[in-house]
């Protein structure tokens, strides 16, 4: 695996200027996308950097395993002037809760996560189950509302936290009566979600 990935940052610092260009950026996709999902079923992304002026980031799609492989490709990564390289998604501190996707009538729409609650529920393994209870996201099928609170939890704690203890993310309609004094308002996910794991 050592050497394969040796030959993907090769072949990444030979291209790169590629990636830079915005008039470029379909034949970037179709290049990278071959390369990237050759190592496994990984998602990516460029975007500016923090420090450098671009940031490429790998996404393991939530996969403990690909996390893994995606730290190794980071830590052989190339040390180049423009890019800065990350294995997985980061949290977004000052993400507004806003977040667009298209509905079931393929209509690009607007959401709000500050509107959702959730509960955590710690499993047997100590990992984290999430509810979260998402009543504006009723013009999406199922499998875009999982997509929908999927990314919102990433976008709030980061996907490496995300992978290593959550054990499961689901939309509900109502929470059991159980548990309604644990129920909080998603504007709260990040801090309870924190103070819950430690």
């Amino acid at each position: 695996m050592h050497s394969k990935i040796h030959q993907f940052w090769q072949w990444f610092t030979h291209n790169e200027a590629i990636f830079r260009n915005e008039h470029t950026a379909e034949k970037a996709k179709e290049m990278l996308d071959n390369q990237i999902l050759s190592f496994g079923r990984f998602a990516w992304g460029i975007d500016k950097g923090l420090q450098k002026s671009y940031a490429f980031r790998f996404s393991p799609n939530n996969d403990k395993q690909l996390l893994a492989l995606s730290q190794q490709i980071v830590k052989l990564a190339p040390n180049l002037p423009m890019w800065e390289f990350e294995y997985c998604l980061p949290a977004e501190p000052d993400w507004d809760f806003k977040f667009q996707m298209l509905n079931n009538l393929i209509v690009l729409q607007t959401f709000d996560a500050a509107e959702w609650q959730f509960i955590l529920i710690e499993e047997e393994d100590y990992r984290v189950s999430i509810e979260i209870k998402a009543d504006n996201l009723d013009t999406l099928d199922m499998d875009d509302k999982m997509i929908a609170i999927s990314r919102a939890v990433n976008k709030l704690v980061g996907e490496e936290l995300r992978i290593k203890e959550v054990y499961g993310v689901k939309p509900v309609h109502r929470f059991d009566q159980r548990d309604e004094e644990w129920v909080y308002p998603m504007t709260e996910f990040r801090e309870r979600f924190l103070y819950f794991i430690e």
